[in-house]
C-alpha cells in the first residue's frame, strides 16, 4: 500500500469501528504499524461488521480493543473477540485467524478435536456458534472469510478456496438454512451444513482482480461469495 492508501484504510476502518462497535479506542495506534495484509484483513472485518449491522445485528467487544491475531490457532478466550447480538440475544462470536475442524475429520475420525494438521483449516475471519470451543466444527461455522491483498491472484488459490468449501459443507440439493442471515451474501441452497464462504480480494492493483472475475462459475455452483474490497 502507498502511504496515502494506508492512511485512507486506517481512517475508513476507524470510522466503521466507531460506528458499529461504539469505539475504536486502542485500535488506531495498532493499525499504523500493521503490514498491508493485516491492514486489509481489518478493512474486510470492518466491511463485514457494516453488512451484519445492516442485517439487524449488533456487537459487543470482549477483552478490550479488537486485535487481529498474528498467527492462526484455535479459539482462545483470553484474546479479544466480538459477540454478535440479535435482539440482545448472543447468537455468534466473531474471531480472527481461527482454525475449524474439517468435515473429513469430523465424519471419519469421530474425534471432537483432531491432532493432525491436515484435519483443520484456518480462515482470516470466522463467525461461529457462541458455544464453540478450541476449533469449531464445520457445522458451527456460520461465515468464513479469506482476505487477500495480493498483486497477483493465481488460479491455484481458487483450488484452495474450493477445498475450504468442501471441508465446510457437502453439496446438498435440499435447501440450506443459514444460522446467520446477511444481506448481500448468497442465498444458500446447496451447502450443508449451511455456511457462507467469502473470498475478499483487493482491487488496488491494476491486474490483481482479473483472475477472480473468471471464477464466477465455480463460485456460483459452490456458493462462494467473491468480494472486491479495496482500501
Amino acid at each position: 500500500m502507498t502511504p496515502k492508501q494506508t492512511a485512507n484504510a486506517i481512517n475508513s476502518i476507524t470510522k466503521i469501528f466507531n460506528s458499529t462497535l461504539g469505539s475504536a479506542s486502542g485500535l488506531q495506534a495498532s493499525l499504523v504499524g500493521m503490514v498491508a495484509s493485516k491492514l486489509y484483513e481489518a478493512k474486510v472485518l470492518a466491511e463485514l461488521l457494516n453488512l451484519l449491522e445492516a442485517s439487524g445485528y449488533h456487537f459487543r467487544v470482549v477483552n478490550g480493543a479488537v486485535c487481529l491475531k498474528a498467527a492462526p490457532g484455535p479459539i482462545n478466550t483470553s484474546y479479544s473477540y466480538i459477540e454478535l447480538l440479535q435482539n440482545n440475544v448472543h447468537v455468534a462470536n466473531i474471531w480472527t485467524d481461527v482454525e475449524f475442524v474439517g468435515l473429513s475429520s469430523f465424519y471419519l475420525t469421530g474425534l471432537p478435536q483432531p491432532s493432525a494438521r491436515g484435519e483443520y483449516h484456518e480462515l482470516d475471519i470466522l463467525v461461529c456458534d457462541p458455544n464453540a470451543i478450541t476449533r469449531p466444527r464445520s457445522n458451527q461455522v456460520f461465515i468464513g472469510v479469506e482476505a487477500k491483498h495480493w498483486a497477483h491472484i493465481p488460479k491455484k488459490l481458487l483450488r484452495e478456496i474450493l477445498g475450504v468449501r468442501r471441508e465446510l459443507s457437502f453439496v446438498d440439493f435440499r435447501s440450506g438454512r443459514p444460522s446467520i442471515a446477511v444481506r448481500s451474501l448468497k442465498n444458500l441452497q446447496r451447502s450443508n451444513p449451511a455456511s457462507h464462504l467469502v473470498f475478499a480480494y483487493s482491487t488496488v492493483y491494476p491486474h490483481g482482480s482479473g483472475p477472480v472475475t473468471e471464477w464466477a462459475v465455480p463460485a456460483k455452483e459452490f456458493e462462494i461469495d467473491l468480494w472486491p474490497i479495496s482500501v
